[in-house]
């Protein structure tokens, strides 16, 4: 079976220091492969799973 690209949320972690605790949020999203391949950051994640859909037809070097 090939790899199969799929988009992932990009988290960011912060230290809260009112809070007393890490706090994490999804600041976009980008597509990631098994083969090493990763989709540039998109704020949708329409536009991620495009990427993906591009990169899962073979369109290898249509996406950085």
């Amino acid at each position: 079976m090939a790899d199969r690209a799929t988009p992932l949320p990009v988290r960011v972690r912060v230290h809260d220091t009112e809070l007393a605790t890490t706090v994490q949020r999804i600041v976009g999203y980008r597509g990631y492969c098994a083969c090493g391949w990763r989709g540039p950051h998109r704020a949708d994640y329409g536009l991620a799973r495009s990427d993906a859909n591009l990169h899962n037809r073979g369109h290898r070097g249509g996406v950085a």
